[in-house]
């Protein structure tokens, strides 16, 4: 069952081995640092290795574009995102599954940016991709985890503050023409989503959607309800519905008639 699955029972007090559990992490970001300092020696690195239109003959380019940064904030800020959210996902997935978590992201941000940019001279580099699909993966495994803000400086649940940033996203993507590849990000939130999917873990809107249109539906009564003079048929008819909702989850017409019936049951004793 999904709840018995480690992302619906996250303990936020567990301590684990930091060392053999962190290990991927500061690897991958010590990739990414190194190939920086690289490319500070040799610029020609990022046009080698960018994604740009000829990634489709040059298909390495789909992985190796997520190791390139512009400048150093930029490699600052994705490697901050890959920290914070890739220590909360290895809390429930192990290195083999957190790396392919964090490259089938970035690539699928890749093609989504390819299939838009195909007769564009435009490049993509930077792990951004990768870090919305840990944000979305994140979100997905704990939902009610909390995240501050720093402008302005207000907590949201992290599925509110990944829904948002998504929705962000749509909406440069729709109407902004800079240098930010708003699709490689919604290509690697797709990519987070798909992924934990896969491995099972329940989408916390859907749930509650879902719960809210089964509450709905017990609450609306299979059969009519006379409440002033209700007959064995519908007396059981309501009784079979506290079993199933309890006595909170009638509506009123049902209340009224299971007191109705009550009464006349005890002015017959």
């Amino acid at each position: 069952m999904l709840r018995d699955r480690d992302y619906t029972r996250y303990d936020y007090t567990y301590e684990y081995d930091s060392r053999k559990k962190h290990g991927v992490l500061f690897k991958l970001i010590a990739v990414n640092v190194v190939v920086f300092l690289l490319c500070k020696i040799n610029p020609d690195i990022i046009y080698y290795f960018s994604l740009d239109a000829g990634s489709l003959v040059q298909f390495w380019r789909v992985v190796t574009y997520m190791f390139l940064h512009g400048d150093f904030f930029h490699l600052l800020f994705n490697m901050y995102g890959v920290y914070i959210f890739g220590k909360m996902l290895l809390t429930v997935l192990d290195s083999r599954r957190f790396l392919i978590l964090y490259f089938f992201s970035g690539i699928i941000g890749a093609l989504l940016w390819l299939l838009a940019n195909l007769h564009s001279f435009a490049i993509c580099i930077g792990a951004s991709g990768a870090l919305f699909g840990l944000l979305v993966a994140s979100a997905l495994a704990f939902p009610e985890a909390r995240i501050m803000l720093l402008i302005p400086p207000i907590p949201l649940k992290l599925r509110t503050f990944a829904l948002i940033y998504c929705l962000l996203e749509v909406v440069l993507a729709l109407g902004s023409q800079g240098n930010i590849a708003h699709l490689a990000h919604l290509g690697g939130a797709l990519g987070g989503f798909l992924y934990m999917r896969r491995l099972g873990c329940p989408v916390p809107f859907a749930n509650s959607l879902g719960n809210w249109w089964r509450k709905r539906q017990r609450r609306t009564p299979d059969v009519d309800i006379n409440p002033e003079n209700p007959s064995t048929k519908e007396v059981n008819h309501i009784l079979d519905r506290i079993s199933e909702v309890g006595y909170d989850g009638l509506t009123e017409q049902e209340k009224a008639a299971l007191k109705t019936a009550s009464d006349n049951l005890r002015s017959r004793e």
